[in-house]
């Protein structure tokens, strides 16, 4: 009893509570910039959760599911939700645009395909930025599981030679 009231001991102990445990939040999965698969894996991740194609009852469904594969608790299950309705409601944006450049043509020129890339682009910023704002937002073990079942796809992926 006595090792807990020292204030080394009990410093020690918040840094490991705080710092070292694996099941903190606010630390992040990725280290450094995602590669293309990952950015394929987390855009097929978000699709399945916050497709704007789909209605948003099915996504709520998706996202439970999501939630249970990966067991992930009430708060991240939360994170996971805000995340599909940023992706869903920016992912609308982009489509729209898209929409917008390619209605009525029956082929692109230089600057509408310089357009469709960066339209591509932004699709990818915004799938990386939603996939390290959700891992950095829940436990490092969840966010371990869910970066296992990337690496895991990827592999399938690159072993069935799909992109």
């Amino acid at each position: 009893m006595q090792l807990l009231v020292g204030s080394k001991v009990r410093s020690g102990l918040l840094f490991f509570a705080i710092g070292a445990c694996p099941l903190v939040r606010g630390q992040s999965a990725l280290a450094g910039p995602m590669s293309v698969a990952q950015i394929h894996y987390f855009a097929s991740f978000f699709e399945r959760v916050g497709s704007p194609d789909v209605p948003a009852a099915v996504d709520t469904v998706q996202e439970r599911s999501v939630a249970r594969i990966f067991d992930m608790d009430d708060a991240e299950s939360a994170q996971l939700h805000a995340a599909a309705q940023e992706y869903r409601a920016e992912m609308a944006k982009l489509r729209s645009e898209e929409t917008a450049l390619v209605s009525g043509k029956s082929s692109l020129d230089a600057s509408d395909r310089a357009a469709l890339s960066s339209l591509i682009q932004a699709r990818d910023r915004l799938v990386a930025s939603a996939a390290q704002a959700l891992l950095s937002s829940i436990r490092t073990a969840t966010a371990s599981r869910i970066m296992s079942d990337a690496g895991q796809t990827i592999r399938l992926r690159a072993r069935i030679g799909v992109n």
